[in-house]
Order: structure tokens, then C-alpha cells, then sequence
């Protein structure tokens, strides 16, 4: 969810058979960039400012 301090988006990943290739795969390595391209694209549009955290 962000931002931070005044949640206004959440955004779920949902990756369906990470393991199914031959190397093993982890949430931080698959759904992560997703989620932060995804994350970063909503905020833009919507203009919502960042934390100062």
C-alpha cells in the first residue's frame, strides 16, 4: 500500500506457478518488480506525493 503515512492504493501480485520453470523462484524476486512498476505508475497518474519518510 502506499503512500505510507495515508494509504490510498494497494496493489496485490499474484503470481501463478512460480516453480513450475526449472529454477526455483521467490515472491521477492517475481511479484516485487511487478508490484513496484505497477506501484510507481498508479501514483504518477493519480499525483499523489510521496512520503517524506
Amino acid at each position: 500500500m502506499a503512500p505510507a503515512s495515508d494509504p490510498q492504493l494497494v496493489i496485490a501480485v499474484i503470481i501463478r506457478d512460480p516453480n513450475n520453470a526449472k529454477n526455483l523462484h521467490f515472491g521477492g524476486q517475481t511479484a516485487a518488480p511487478v508490484f513496484a512498476k505497477v506501484m510507481a505508475a498508479a501514483l504518477r497518474i493519480l499525483n499523489v506525493q510521496p512520503d517524506n519518510i
